[in-house]
């Protein structure tokens, strides 16, 4: 009995470092699904990297409840591609700067938007997955409410510059 408790211990560490790598590479699949959705597919996502993780399981229900809870904070960049989502009217490219919440999705071919964000993950039924933090009609830019500025201005980063166009 003794020599079965010794080997759990001895494993234990093991087993969550495997589960931690399980649950990084999951978020990194989903922070980058969540990107490419809250950018509207206008910008290819080009590296996520996990910078750490806050386990809320204890605080916000758990496991015990059937879900688990973590906040991620994570290192994107990503690329200004040549799509134009259908949604959106194709004029406001020619005038975007009336369009401030579009700033970064009027940016040109080829422009680089990074930053870190910060996101609230549940475990589902169909695995870890990022938790709405906004109203979506309620976003001042993209990635509102996510987005760590970390002292940027949100003008010429988000928004457009002040004092006219970009």
């Amino acid at each position: 009995m003794i020599r079965l408790f010794a080997l759990v211990l001895l494993l234990s560490p093991a087993v969550l470092a495997q589960d931690q790598d399980a649950f990084e590479s999951a978020a990194k699949l989903e922070i980058r699904a969540f990107l490419s959705t809250e950018l509207l597919g206008h910008y290819t996502v080009q590296d996520v990297t996990v910078l750490g993780t806050d386990d809320h399981t204890a605080e916000w229900g758990g496991f015990s409840n059937g879900y688990g809870l973590k906040t991620v904070t994570a290192r994107f960049v990503t690329v200004r591609n040549n799509h134009w989502n259908k949604s959106l009217n194709r004029k406001i490219a020619q005038n975007c700067d009336q369009a401030r919440n579009l700033y970064v999705l009027c940016q040109p071919i080829g422009h680089e938007f990074s930053g870190k964000i910060e996101v609230d993950m549940a475990f589902t039924e169909a695995g870890w997955k990022v938790l709405s933090r906004n109203h979506r009609n309620l976003r001042e830019f993209a990635l509102s409410n996510y987005l760590l500025l970390e002292g940027k201005p949100k003008e010429g980063y988000v928004l457009p510059p002040k004092g006219g166009p970009h």
